[in-house]
């Protein structure tokens, strides 16, 4: 019965943005946020039942399968818990848009291509998943394809991700052919060494940074803003990002150390520099998709200093305040009404709109750690899994370096938009309830005391069931002290900016900050410059020599199938029809002796014998 439930849930998001899209757009919004509702009311019920993994037959003799256990189990609830907040405000975000019903049909489809995902057992299984995950967000991306902008945006994402997915593919196949490894359910703890094991788990590697956009794939998520911000928020919370933090942390036992290393060191470096390119961003989406990039990184991180409960942890919690912040950003734009989100011409909201400014503050406070907020309990974890580390001394530094940027690059934001004076032209702004709604949701998933009541102590009344107890180091204080340290740094690096009213962080000689470390401007400028003229050398190859020899080629085959016709009319077809003539004609010749007369008979008897007799006696 459990399984059906799940494949139920499974299917009821799209069903019900399949049924909204056939029913008038006044109520299709809220038949698709139903169908996501009772999705996540099934997977509430599926927590607290043990589930034995399901195994079917596909194409004859493959068999694949299904697995639900706490891991899978809980994050497909915070799957569909988010993706109701996101539905919800949705609701009021896209009521005006006359293509409202699409967009609830791919919101909900994108929700149960990440829930298949998170409970695909096989390898191949995932796969699927995997990819359908990419097109689907590829086509909530560039919803709004009519701006060109948004179009190279989704074209971006959905390329880079391709890219990465390719040596993805071939580590699964080299995981199912050569090591026999088809479920995830049956992963020991041995690890996979060799040359041929250790490029086919660097290849899944690749394809976990692809898709959750770390070094050298990290340029598709900040254009991945191109869609409807609530698609970003789903995308940048609990969906697509996130599905590589979770296969690396299914397939951390098989990896050798040096896997592990590499993926230590890039997701620190990524971490670090998208902390750092966050910082010096004005727009405020780009700014958040800078800080997921980085709080990623660090969930990477900590599965490579082999603390994965603790990543996921982190991710758990990093669902709730980043989805906010993005909803939040969503109505911060409709407040101001500015196209490019520009922070700089942005303020006085804590005026305005209260209740707003401190949903965002509370998102920001958890996003940096401050105690009292889940991000405090999530990223102490991390902390102290690098400071109990017996190799981790420089990479504690990485952590702790991020920890102050992200410190900083919050402590802006909130300045920016909440606290300075505004100098633009006062609108108004009504937030819908549905907004309200899915905010104060998201801020009560933000609060430490849904995990602990202590706010420094490791009481955690869910994390055992949840994800394998972290192991929290004795150190803690000293990990608190770091995390308030920075914030300290943080609040006062930008109270020193503040004293320079001139100072334009786009143009302060850290230009190449603003697209991450330049790496942006290589891949759009040179790198895309480069394909794109490849792909019109190519289609210029096609269509002067390549199309025009298929044409006359299939110009020769139709001639010759016209002589090849004409030879069967006038000789095969001739044979066969003169064969039949001779036939009809001979049988119609013998027919007037085979009248059924009796007397006419008699009369040719009687002739055939007298020409017998004179020919007897004429040889006679």
């Amino acid at each position: 019965m459990s399984w059906e439930i799940f494949f139920i849930a499974l299917l009821l998001p799209i069903a019900g943005s399949l049924l909204g899209f056939l029913i008038p757009p006044k109520i299709s919004s809220w038949i698709s946020f139903l169908g996501v509702v009772l999705s996540f009311i099934l997977s509430l019920i599926l927590v607290f039942d043990n589930i034995d993994p399901f195994r079917f037959f596909w194409l004859g003799n493959l068999q694949l399968g299904w697995q639900l256990d706490n891991l899978s189990k809980y994050l497909v609830l915070l799957v569909f818990l988010i993706s109701t907040f996101v539905h919800l405000f949705s609701v009021g975000y896209m009521r005006n848009d006359p293509r409202k019903r699409l967009y609830f049909l791919l919101l909900g489809g994108f929700t149960s291509a990440m829930a298949g995902l998170l409970a695909a057992d096989h390898l191949l299984l995932l796969f699927i998943f995997w990819e359908l995950v990419g097109f689907t967000s590829y086509l909530l991306i560039g919803f709004w394809f009519e701006d060109e902008k948004n179009a190279f945006g989704a074209r971006i994402a959905f390329i880079t991700n391709r890219i990465a997915d390719a040596p993805f593919l071939a580590g699964i196949v080299v995981l199912m052919t050569v090591y026999d490894i088809q479920f995830l359910s049956e992963i020991t703890t041995t690890e996979i060494s060799g040359l041929i094991g250790s490029v086919a788990l660097f290849g899944i590697a690749i394809g976990c940074f692809g898709k959750s956009a770390q070094f050298p794939f990290w340029n598709w998520l900040p254009r991945a803003m191109a869609g409807p911000t609530p698609v970003s928020a789903l995308i940048h919370a609990a969906t697509m990002v996130t599905a590589g933090v979770y296969l690396l942390t299914r397939l951390s036992p098989i990896f050798s150390a040096i896997v592990l290393d590499v993926v230590l060191y890039v997701s620190l470096f990524t971490s670090v520099v998208a902390a750092a390119s966050a910082l010096f961003q004005n727009d405020l989406k780009r700014i958040l998709a800078y800080s997921t990039i980085s709080q990623l990184g660090l969930m990477i991180a900590a599965i490579g200093i082999g603390s994965p409960e603790s990543g996921i942890f982190h991710l758990w919690t990093h669902a709730f305040f980043k989805a906010g912040l993005f909803l939040t950003a969503a109505s911060i734009l409709g407040v101001f009404q500015t196209v490019d989100g520009g922070i700089i011409k942005m303020g006085g909201l804590l005026k305005r709109q209260p209740l707003l400014s401190w949903l965002f503050i509370l998102f920001n406070a958890s996003l940096i750690g401050i105690p009292l907020t889940s991000g405090f309990f999530s990223k102490e974890g991390i902390l102290a899994a690098f400071y109990s580390g017996s190799d981790s001394s420089t990479s504690t530094i990485f952590i702790i370096l991020v920890i102050i940027l992200t410190a900083a690059y919050s402590s802006r934001m909130v300045f920016h938009v909440c606290i300075k004076p505004f100098d633009g032209v006062q609108r108004s702004f009504d937030m819908p309830r549905s907004f309200k709604y899915s905010l104060f949701g998201l801020g009560l998933g933000s609060l430490g005391l849904v995990y602990a009541i202590n706010p420094f102590g490791h009481e955690f009344w869910i994390l055992d069931e949840l994800f394998l107890t972290p192991n929290f180091a004795s150190g803690s204080l000293i990990v608190t002290i770091i995390s308030l340290g920075a914030i300290l740094l943080g609040c006062g690096f930008y109270l020193w900016i503040k004293s320079f009213p001139n100072f334009n962080f786009e143009k302060s000689g850290l230009q190449i900050m603003t697209d991450g470390l330049g790496f942006d401007h290589f891949y759009t400028v040179h790198l895309s410059t480069y394909f794109m003229n490849t792909a019109i050398y190519i289609a210029e190859i096609d269509q002067r020599i390549i199309s025009p020899f298929l044409r006359r080629i299939a110009v020769g085959f139709i001639v010759l199938a016209k002589i090849a016709d004409l030879v069967d009319k006038l000789f095969v077809d001739g044979i066969v029809n003169l064969a039949a003539s001779i036939s009809s004609f001979g049988g119609r010749a013998i027919n007037l002796f085979q009248s059924g007369r009796i007397q006419l008979q008699l009369i040719w008897m009687s002739v055939g014998v007298l020409i017998i007799t004179l020919i007897v006696i004429s040889l006679g």
